[in-house]
Order: structure tokens, then sequence, then C-alpha cells
């Protein structure tokens, strides 16, 4: 039989346990989020880098990979490296800070913040064309 007593006592556990448990729960959603920002930027970065692969215009290359992201995030291109065989290539590199919605999850990072960086490197097939 629930006396008053055992009922306050649940409650105090109840009260003690929630606020980690909701913790663990955002952190969760929070990491969620990272992966799905890093696959994101990796397959518009990608999508990127195989378009400079044909037709490397800077131009095309950031409105490709703009259309392909679902937010905004910082992008480079460089069209004009070279690979340690000399082979032409074009460089596709884009990067995030994310804020994370968490308490205190930023202090365990620097600048607290989670930096996400992803980059694409693929050959140009057409080294004619600007």
């Amino acid at each position: 039989m629930n006396t008053g007593k055992n009922l306050g006592q649940s409650i105090v556990e109840f009260a003690i346990v929630i606020p980690l448990f909701l913790l663990i729960v955002l952190f969760i959603l929070d990491m969620g989020r990272v992966v799905f920002i890093y696959s994101g930027m990796t397959n518009a970065v990608r999508e990127g880098a195989r378009l400079g692969s044909v037709n490397c215009n800077s131009s095309a290359i950031y409105d490709r990979v703009t259309e392909m992201s679902e937010f905004p995030f910082a992008i480079m291109i460089d069209c004009f490296s070279q690979d340690a065989d000399g082979l032409n290539v074009v460089f596709v590199s884009g990067s995030h800070s994310f804020q994370a919605a968490t308490p205190f999850i930023e202090n365990l990072f620097e600048n607290n913040e989670i930096n996400i960086y992803t980059e694409s490197t693929m050959h140009r097939e057409f080294t004619g064309q600007q």
C-alpha cells in the first residue's frame, strides 16, 4: 500500500532523474542534427565537384552546391589544383559552425561551437575548359 511517504520519495526521485534524462535525449537529438548536416554537406560538395570535373565554372559549381544543400554553409572552390601525380583536379569544400541546442555541450568544444567540414576532389575530365 502506497503511503504519502512513498509517494513523496517517488516524486523526489523523478525530480532528480528527469533533468538528466532530458539532457541525454537533447544530446542525442543534437548529434543526429550534426550527422544530418554533415551528410547533406557531403552530398552537395560531391555534386559540385562532379560538375566541376566536366565544367569547371566556379559560379556554376557554387549554384549546384547551394541548390543541393538544405541549409547555407561556406563553400570554397578551386578549379586549378593538381594532385600528387600532376593531374588537374577540382577541389570543393564546405564548412559550417553548428550551434547545439543542448545546454553545456558547447563547452566540450573549442570556441563553444562544433565545426563541421567536408571536402571532395575529382579529376578534371576536360582540362581545356575554364
